[in-house]
């Protein structure tokens, strides 16, 4: 699916410029008596710019993992997350107080950049180096095309640059935020498939096992003649079968109705909840893979005799019967675990593996000196 990730990163851009607004609005300080020349001087100093200049955008301050991240990228989530704290908490006067959790409100606004942003893009960056994944020339063109249509909202570049600007993000940077996004779905696509065809099944069972169950089975009619007899019958010859799938389907196609056997066959896997009759799932939370049933099951509708098997990483699950008939799941289970198991590989190194490293530029920086009202 074609997606104008740079008119994403436009959107974030306009979304913290409303947020701009606010910060603006609440360091005016309008003193009575004063000049109007007075007035406009103390207004702005605006010390988010003092403090962006300090540091080169594209020079590296901080790594994680084996990822540098520039000073630009940094400072873009930085602004994000100090802007939101204007919004919520009104005028900061002091960034060097303690905030929250033992953290100062500057250092609690580089963790939640590092928290909610950076480790995502560091984590794509790992991950494209480890499977040497990179951006095709198509795509390459795409965003270049979509950074064309963008002017139109501007009429032209140097407007666009000159808004950019105003919430630090020059166009380096914002290349680089779009590319990062088109990378992150070339990167899944490579370690886990578009729809999760490269996960083993071993994966995909270990999940799916503690979610959902897989049934077969054959369903009487309790208003068909000799039915309960008829019941009983099948679960013995199951007990005596040797291979008790192949036994199944001959007694589906003996016992159930036509229209219906095809469907026992294939079987139903479910979660919790979404099975028709509660006496079937009861009866199958107290059963293992393999199991047969030990007594025929007795239904609202049906007699059941009930055989647990492996979960299918190609089924899918099944969601109960409606009005408009019986409703299946849109994906299957290997494609609904497929994002779980690239999470769990993906934010298991951003959270176990990799290591937070800032550099003397940034550790060393004197917040008292850069802006004097901090």
């Amino acid at each position: 699916m074609k997606k104008n990730n740079l008119m994403r990163i436009i959107a974030l851009i306009l979304c913290v410029a409303m947020m701009m607004c606010l910060l603006a609005s609440c360091k005016e300080e309008v003193v009575e008596n004063e000049p109007e020349e007075e007035t406009e001087e103390t207004e702005e100093t605006n010390d988010f710019t003092t403090l962006y200049e300090y540091i080169e955008p594209d020079e590296p301050v901080m790594k994680i993992g084996d990822v540098e991240i520039s000073w630009g990228v940094l400072y873009y989530y930085f602004y994000q997350e100090a802007s939101t704290l204007y919004a919520y908490n009104g005028e900061i006067y002091d960034w060097t107080a303690i905030y929250q959790d033992g953290m100062t409100y500057i250092e609690y606004c580089v963790n939640e950049a590092i928290y909610n942003n950076l480790r995502r893009i560091a984590g794509i960056e790992h991950f494209a180096k480890e499977y040497n994944v990179e951006l095709t020339a198509e795509q390459k063109q795409t965003i270049l095309e979509d950074k064309q249509a963008d002017l139109e909202l501007f009429e032209t570049e140097e407007a666009m640059k000159e808004y950019m600007s105003q919430v630090y993000l020059d166009e380096e940077t914002v290349m680089y935020l779009a590319e990062i996004e088109v990378l992150y779905e070339n990167v899944m696509h490579e370690m886990v498939g578009e729809n999760g065809e490269k996960l083993t099944f071993e994966q995909i069972k270990k999940l799916a096992d503690t979610a959902y169950k897989s049934i077969k089975f054959v369903a009487i009619d309790k208003d068909s003649e000799n039915a309960l007899e008829n019941a009983k019958i099948a679960l013995s010859d199951m007990k005596f079968a040797g291979n008790k799938e192949a036994k199944l389907e001959e007694l589906i196609d003996r016992y159930c109705d036509p229209e219906m056997a095809e469907e026992y066959k294939t079987g139903y896997v479910f979660t919790r909840g979404y099975f028709d009759d509660d006496a079937v799932e009861q009866a199958v939370r107290e059963m293992e893979i393999g199991d047969l049933y030990d007594t025929v099951v007795e239904g609202e509708d049906y007699y059941y005799v009930l055989l647990r098997t492996e979960v299918d990483p190609e089924a899918y699950p099944y969601y109960g019967a409606s009005e408009t008939g019986v409703r299946w799941g849109e994906y299957t289970l290997r494609q609904l675990y497929s994002d779980d198991i690239f999470d769990q590989i993906f934010w298991g190194w951003a959270d176990d593996t990799a290591e937070l490293t800032f550099y003397d530029n940034i550790t060393n920086m004197n917040i008292d000196e850069v802006l004097g009202w901090i």
